[in-house]
């Protein structure tokens, strides 16, 4: 998730664990800890494949988190007064603050290595709610305000920051309702029958979803509504490229990225130029993530340090697409 949202589950979290008497400061706090596992962004990589999937790595881990809370409790109880006179509780408040981080990340659809530096597979990743989610994060946005602006009433800023933090966490369950929906109604679908099955939600919104069935040689698109009685429409299918061509070995940087997606990947060879896809993020042929990992030479590829491709870049208009298919599915199942 995006950092304001983290922030504001954070400063949620302290000023609900700690009362009236944990102030401004252990707020604060609250909202600092809570984004202390982005870090990892600034630690050097070999290359921008490597920068992308070791993000959410260690700096994720419950098992990390945990070990460093007290750590961390312990540095804060210097500035917090509040965690001098209430130190398991702070304990507490930290811990949180760090573990909702990690398992707020893991309902995306990027993923987060939850259990490093156990073997436990990919990265974990739910997809049920999108990395930027502007209802959620107004729903939390609401709550921390009202308890600012009522600061003098606690009695009454309070209960409000309680009620939109309860509120947030029950549009957290409907996505995580919505992915299970689209889900079991993808794996009874005809044109995914035969596919190994991924589904997220659409842009900024639980409100429609994206479908993906990968095979070897071709992978299907599809969009639907989280109403449940709405069928996936909007099917497309595209040929797919599950291994590079032969004679290129790739480098461990690639292998990797290859298990980060779970398999949920693509190589295209065009113009020359060899790229791998995480085919996940993104709608055809507009991906998030794709990189040109080599170039042809005298009729060989040659390894080149990994690039952004540029047909890989995001386009709004895509969105608008799913949407607008979305809409049209909506519609059609409410007898619009």
């Amino acid at each position: 998730m995006d950092n304001l949202t983290h922030t504001l589950i954070g400063a949620s979290i302290a000023s609900l664990m700690m009362g009236r008497r944990g102030g401004a400061r252990a707020l604060v706090a609250g909202a600092v800890v809570a984004n202390l596992p982005d870090l990892d962004i600034f630690i050097p990589h070999a290359n921008i494949i490597d920068m992308m999937t070791y993000h959410r790595g260690f700096t994720h881990s419950l098992i990390v988190e945990t070990v460093a809370a007290p750590v961390i409790a312990y540095a804060a109880s210097y500035v917090v007064a509040a965690a001098r006179e209430n130190r398991l509780r702070f304990l507490l408040m930290v811990w949180l603050c760090l573990i909702t981080h990690a398992l707020l990340d893991s309902l995306t659809t990027y993923g987060t290595q939850l259990f490093w530096p156990l073997n436990a597979g990919p990265p974990a990743a739910l997809a049920s709610i999108f990395i930027i989610d502007p209802l959620f994060t107004l729903l939390l946005l609401l709550g921390v305000l009202m308890l600012v602006f009522r600061r003098r009433k606690p009695d009454e800023g309070r209960p409000a920051l309680r009620a939109f933090f309860s509120a947030a966490m029950i549009y957290l369950a409907i996505g995580i309702a919505g992915h299970l929906s689209v889900r079991a109604r993808a794996v009874e679908d005809p044109a995914f029958a035969k596919s190994r099955v991924f589904v997220q939600p659409a842009p900024l919104t639980i409100l429609y979803w994206q479908v993906l069935g990968l095979e070897d040689g071709h992978y299907v698109t599809g969009v639907t509504s989280v109403v449940p009685t709405c069928p996936i429409g909007a099917i497309g299918h595209f040929e797919r490229a599950a291994a590079p061509p032969d004679g290129v070995q790739l480098s461990d940087s690639v292998k990797r990225l290859e298990w980060f997606t779970d398999g949920f990947y693509g190589f295209t060879a065009e113009n020359g130029r060899l790229a791998i896809t995480d085919l996940r993020i993104g709608v055809p042929p507009a991906f998030g993530f794709s990189f040109d990992i080599a170039e042809k030479h005298d009729g060989k590829y040659r390894h080149v340090n990994p690039v952004r491709a540029i047909a890989g870049l995001p386009r709004v208009n895509s969105f608008g697409e799913v949407y607008e298919a979305g809409w049209a599915g909506l519609k059609q199942c409410l007898g619009g």
